[in-house]
C-alpha cells in the first residue's frame, strides 16, 4: 500500500516540475512574440492552432489515448499497441491535410494551408509518443521531453523571428522544429523504432483499441464546444468587454487547475496500474479523501485572496472580474472531480460512460448559457460554466458508483461541497467573507479532522527523520 502512495505522489513532483518548469518557458516566450509579430498575425497564429487542437482528435480517431491506456498493458501487446496506433496516426496524417485543404477557403488559414497541416500533423504524433513514454512507465523521459521541447521551441523562436525575420512562418517553423526534435528524443529514448521495425500489426487489437477511443472524440468536441460556446454567446449577446471581463475572471480558478491537472496525469497512471493488479478500493477511496481536502485547502485560499490581492493584480477595468471568479472556482472545483473519474473509467476501458458525462454536461452548459447570459450577463456565462462541471462529475460520481463501487462518505463530501459554495456565495456579496471562509475551514476540519491529523502527524515525522 504505502508504495502505490509513494510512487503516485513521486510522479507528481515529476510531472510538477516538469509543468512548472515548461509554464516558466513559455512565459518568457510572450515577449519575443508581442515584438516579432503584429496583433493581427499572433491572432491569427492563435486562431490556427486552435483550430488544429479541435481536429487532431478528430482525425485521428483519439488514438493517443487509447495509445496510452492500452500501452500500459505489459508484454508484447504494449509494442503491438505502438505498431497499430501508427497505421491510424498516418491515416490521421492524411485527414488532416484534406481538412487543411478545405480551410485554404476559409480566410484565416488561407496560404497557410500547408504549414497548418505540417503544424498540426506533427503535435498529433508528438503527443502519440509522449503519451507511450508515460504508458510505459518512462516518466522521466516525458517530463525531460516537455522541458526539452519547450527549451527548443524559445531557440528555434530567437533562429527564425529575430535572426531570420520569417515573421508568422518563423512562428509556426519553431513549432516544427521543435515538435520533430522532441519526436526524435521520445522515438529513440523509449526503443520505438526497433518496435516499429520489428512487431507485426495486430489488427484484433487495434479493433479493440478503436472501440475504445472512438467515443473519446466526441467527448473531446463536447468539452471543445463548453469551452467556447459561452465566450462567443457572452460576446454576441454582451460585447467583447464583458468576454474580456470573464476571460480575465477564469484566469483566477487556473490556479486551482494547474495544481490539480498536475495531479490528475500522476493519478492517471496509479489508477490504471492498480486495476489491472489487486483493483484495491481502499487506495481509492484515500485518494478521492486526500484530493477533496487539497482542493478544499487550494479553494478557500484563493477566496481568501480574492477580494483583496487578485483585485489589485487585476484592477483597473478587469477590477470588476472579481465578482465572477468565486463561481468559475467553484466550477473548477467541480471539473477536479470528474478529472478523478475519468482515469478510473480508462482503467474500467468505459470510455463511452466519459463521453455520455461529457456530452450532457454540455447539453446543460448551452441551455443555460441561453436562459442565462440574456438575463444575468457575465454571472450567467459563469454559472452555466460551473453548473454544467457540477453536472459532469455528478453523473460520473453516481456511475461509477454503480459499476466500481468505492468506500466514499459522500455526505461528508457534501457537506463540505455546501461549506464552500456559502463561502464563494458571501465572498462574490463581499460582506463578511473572511468570517465566513473562517467557518467553512472549521467545518471541513471537523469533518476530516482524523484524516488531516493523521497526514500532519506523518509529514512531522518524515521531517524529523
Amino acid at each position: 500500500m504505502i508504495k502505490k502512495y509513494k510512487e503516485l505522489f513521486s510522479n507528481t513532483a515529476i510531472f510538477a516540475v516538469s509543468n512548472v518548469l515548461s509554464k516558466f518557458i513559455l512565459s518568457l516566450l510572450l515577449p519575443l512574440y508581442t515584438r516579432a509579430l503584429t496583433t493581427e498575425m499572433y491572432g491569427k497564429a492563435e486562431l490556427i492552432t486552435t483550430i488544429a487542437d479541435f481536429l487532431i482528435p478528430i482525425c485521428s480517431f483519439a488514438i493517443q489515448d487509447a495509445l496510452f491506456r492500452y500501452g500500459m498493458e505489459n508484454g508484447k501487446r504494449q509494442e503491438e499497441v505502438l505498431k497499430d496506433s501508427i497505421l491510424v496516426l498516418g491515416i490521421g496524417t492524411g485527414l488532416l491535410f484534406v481538412a487543411s485543404i478545405a480551410l485554404r477557403f476559409y480566410e484565416p488559414v488561407g496560404s497557410l494551408y500547408i504549414m497548418f497541416w505540417i503544424v498540426s500533423g506533427v503535435s498529433m504524433w508528438r503527443s502519440a509518443f509522449s503519451l507511450y513514454s508515460k504508458a510505459i512507465e518512462k516518466t522521466v523521459i516525458f517530463a525531460v521531453d516537455s522541458i526539452v521541447y519547450n527549451a527548443l521551441l524559445g531557440v528555434f523562436n530567437i533562429i527564425f523571428l529575430f535572426i531570420f525575420k520569417c515573421g508568422l512562418y518563423g512562428y509556426f517553423l519553431s513549432m516544427v522544429s521543435a515538435g520533430i526534435s522532441s519526436i526524435a528524443y521520445l522515438a529513440i529514448s523509449t526503443n520505438s523504432i526497433r518496435t516499429i521495425f520489428h512487431t507485426e500489426y495486430n489488427f484484433v487489437l487495434l479493433k479493440e483499441m478503436l472501440g475504445y477511443s472512438t467515443p473519446l472524440v466526441f467527448n473531446s468536441i463536447s468539452w471543445g464546444l463548453t469551452h467556447i460556446v459561452d465566450k462567443l454567446m457572452l460576446t454576441n449577446l454582451c460585447g467583447s468587454s464583458a468576454n474580456g471581463i470573464y476571460s480575465a475572471a477564469s484566469k483566477i480558478p487556473a490556479l486551482l487547475s494547474l495544481v490539480t491537472g498536475i495531479f490528475t496525469q500522476a493519478w492517471m497512471l496509479s489508477a490504471i496500474k492498480d486495476y489491472q493488479s489487486d483493483r484495491d478500493k481502499r487506495f481509492y477511496s484515500n485518494i478521492f479523501d486526500i484530493t477533496h481536502i487539497s482542493v478544499c485547502a487550494g479553494t478557500l485560499i484563493i477566496l481568501l485572496l480574492n477580494n483583496n490581492l487578485f483585485l489589485m493584480v487585476l484592477g483597473g477595468d478587469f477590477a470588476d472580474s472579481i465578482r465572477y471568479a468565486p463561481v468559475l472556482l467553484m466550477g473548477s472545483v467541480f471539473l477536479t472531480y470528474s478529472n478523478y473519474y475519468s482515469p478510473i473509467y480508462s482503467a474500467m476501458k468505459k470510455s463511452k460512460q466519459i463521453m455520455y458525462s461529457s456530452i450532457c454536461g454540455g447539453i446543460v452548459n448551452f441551455i443555460l448559457n441561453v436562459v442565462l447570459i440574456p438575463k444575468m450577463g457575465i454571472m450567467g456565462a459563469c454559472l452555466a460554466t460551473a453548473v454544467s462541471y457540477a453536472f459532469i462529475a455528478g453523473y460520473r460520481m453516481i456511475d461509477c458508483q454503480i459499476k466500481f463501487p468505492l468506500n466514499i462518505p459522500y455526505y461528508r463530501w457534501i457537506l463540505s461541497m455546501i461549506a464552500m459554495i456559502a463561502a464563494a456565495y458571501i465572498t462574490v456579496q463581499d460582506k463578511n467573507y473572511i468570517l465566513m471562509i473562517s467557518i467553512a475551514t472549521l467545518a471541513i476540519f471537523f469533518l476530516y479532522r482524523s484524516l488531516i491529523l493523521d497526514f500532519i502527524s506523518r509529514i512531522i515525522k518524515v521531517i524529523k527523520q
